[in-house]
């Protein structure tokens, strides 16, 4: 006697495993891991990022024309389309904090 086993067809039900997962991994579709087979970051838009960073949008954008915040265009024309990793706008804010300040030394109670 023979078993039979189901196997259902549908991608949406079945996970795709990746080249190279080991045991007790989670399994990654290969649409989001990079060349590695790392997970990648997905790129947010400037009203995203704007609210990530806590700026107005056309602060962020202007920001991103001269060069001064991380972003990348997605087109080369005249009008250009940014996006932006959170990560690198993470590392961007935290680069910008200056903890030597201490508002007790300041104080004009001395």
């Amino acid at each position: 006697m023979k078993a039979v086993i189901e196997v259902s067809t549908s991608p949406e039900k079945r996970p795709v495993p990746v080249r190279g997962s080991r045991l007790g991994e989670p399994m990654v579709p290969p649409e989001v891991t990079g060349i590695a087979g790392e997970p990648t970051e997905s790129f947010i838009d400037a009203s995203e990022a704007a609210a990530f960073v806590k700026l107005h949008p056309k602060t962020l954008l202007r920001l991103a024309r001269e060069g001064s915040i991380p972003a990348h265009p997605l087109t080369g024309n005249r009008r250009r389309i940014w996006r932006f990793l959170r990560s690198e706008l993470d590392a961007w804010a935290r680069s910008r904090v200056h903890s030597g300040c201490d508002r007790c030394q300041n104080s004009r109670s001395r």
